[in-house]
């Protein structure tokens, strides 16, 4: 068994519990929400308060995907609408956390990336989806761990303090993520077929 299916089987087995009434997308739409807090506390030097929001938006990605797909709740919009939540969560506080220890062409290259994903699912798929040609929808593997990666390192960033060794790791962690996202651009680009 993958750690993807270790993590849906761990997800479905908890959020069957959740009340009827609370859906995948309510949970989608709370981590957005969650985003304008989490970087006013940032700002405001609350760091732990930032850490707690992070990992209350990391639970609810989590949590979203099984909760859709135990109740049969799977739509276009919420496949859109997830990795879009996921960048917003995670690329202001990753610019913010990151600047004063990561090289600037590593920042840039992860946030560019990011933004080309958002164009690709949001304009580049559906101008090549009129032409006849079809694209799988939502998440793929490399997004899937680059997501995963991404919310550890900014978690990182935010709650070790740095030195020598904290910044190698931290190259490391962001390099191997730049690595999955241009992953992702790619299987993104990829049609099923013409």
């Amino acid at each position: 068994m993958t750690l993807l299916e270790h993590k849906e089987r761990l997800a479905q087995g908890t959020v069957k519990y959740l009340p009827h009434w609370i859906t995948p997308m309510d949970l989608t739409i709370l981590r957005i929400a969650l985003v304008l807090p989490m970087i006013l506390f940032f700002l405001n030097g609350q760091i732990y308060l930032t850490a707690i929001l992070l990992i209350i938006s990391a639970l609810l990605d989590f949590y979203d995907g099984p909760l859709a797909r135990l109740r049969q709740q799977t739509s276009l919009a919420g496949k859109l609408l997830d990795p879009f939540a996921d960048k917003l969560m995670i690329i202001p506080l990753f610019y913010f956390t990151a600047i004063n220890i990561l090289p600037h062409w590593l920042i840039w290259s992860i946030i560019i990336i990011e933004s080309l994903l958002v164009i690709t699912a949001f304009i580049i798929k559906p101008s090549l989806q009129n032409q006849g040609y079809k694209f799988s929808l939502g998440a793929n593997l490399f997004g899937k761990y680059k997501t995963t990666l991404e919310f550890a390192g900014v978690l990182w960033l935010l709650l070790i303090p740095t030195n020598s060794l904290i910044n190698l790791v931290s190259l490391i962690v962001f390099s191997l993520v730049l690595i999955l996202a241009v992953g992702s651009l790619i299987r993104h680009t990829i049609p099923l077929h013409a």
